[in-house]
């Protein structure tokens, strides 16, 4: 099968399970609407409105993704190495590092917008995260979100990809999980985690590392602020020394990768090529007009959020 009919069925495949998500969230907001109307004094809540989204991507239109992705020839690697536990506190380190970058680059870039156009932008994660209790936030962010993005942007995406080289599989698996967010908050640091978990994946060929990586990640950085800062509400001396520790083992974490990966980005190894398009792999995949619907899918997103 030629790499560009390859490329397009992939990326039919993200445009197919976006459409499908927007279009059952659209479905069930005028569901909703609907009983609104009908029974006064009716509002859904914040966990309400959460679990139909959810459904709308992991119920309905993942399955649909899946089998779309699964008709698509595949290679899996299977000779990769184990990774220590040390190796994996190291990556941890390094994660959260990219992701305070990539966090700063997404805020100065939304305090520039608001400069610009003098108009207010409001966090959607944040606003998100604090309408929802500890539990649900577990649940959906650090087991659900997790496990199917896991699968999502790394083990369907870059074992189609693997073959027209690794770097290109990195890249792409990376940008396309940072459009996946809509939003510049997230954009930067959900791409540069998304490359560090799809060169993981690929040099090991073991699911299981990234995930665990992801789970942690959005535990440690999503739902322990939330904790602490709920907890210095509530008056806790312990969350009120947490919080105060949280911008340290930030700048830690930065100043650590950027450490890191001065000292061992170029030594990273990289496998080459076996199917090469012509042209190469990324004039083949900006030449197909699914890639540019994913895109225009992802950009009204972003002018959305």
């Amino acid at each position: 099968m030629e790499a560009k009919q390859i490329f397009s069925r992939i990326a039919w495949a993200y445009v197919a399970y976006l459409l499908i998500s927007v279009a059952v969230q659209t479905l069930f907001a005028i569901i909703l609407s609907a009983v609104q109307m009908i029974i006064p004094g009716f509002e859904p809540g914040d966990s309400l409105i959460l679990f139909l989204s959810m459904f709308s991507m992991y119920a309905v239109a993942f399955p649909v993704f899946y089998w779309l992705m699964s008709r698509i020839p595949a290679w899996h690697k299977t000779d990769g190495k184990a990774l220590s536990f040390p190796q994996m506190v190291l990556l941890f380190l390094v994660c959260t590092g990219v992701s305070v970058i990539g966090n700063t680059m997404g805020n100065m870039l939304m305090i520039a917008k608001e400069l610009f156009l003098g108009t207010e932008t409001v966090n959607p994660v944040t606003e998100l995260a604090e309408s929802m209790n500890i539990w649900t936030m577990v649940l959906f962010t650090v087991i659900l979100a997790p496990a199917i993005e896991e699968v999502m942007f790394r083990k369907l995406l870059i074992d189609r990809l693997i073959p027209y080289g690794q770097g290109f599989a990195v890249m792409v698996s990376g940008i396309s999980f940072g459009l996946f967010h809509g939003n510049f908050y997230q954009f930067f640091y959900a791409c540069g985690l998304g490359m560090i978990f799809a060169y993981l994946y690929s040099c090991t060929g073991r699911i299981r590392y990234s995930l665990i990586l992801h789970m942690v990640f959005n535990a440690v950085g999503g739902v322990l602020p939330l904790t602490l800062l709920r907890g210095v509400d509530a008056g806790s001396g312990l969350a009120y020394f947490g919080v105060l520790l949280l911008p340290a083992w930030s700048a830690v974490a930065a100043v650590g990768t950027i450490v890191i990966g001065c000292l061992y980005f170029k030594k990273l190894s990289w496998m080459k090529p076996w199917k090469i398009p012509e042209g190469g792999a990324g004039k083949a995949l900006l030449k197909i007009p699914a890639v540019w619907a994913f895109f225009l899918v992802c950009l009204l997103q972003f002018l959305t959020a």
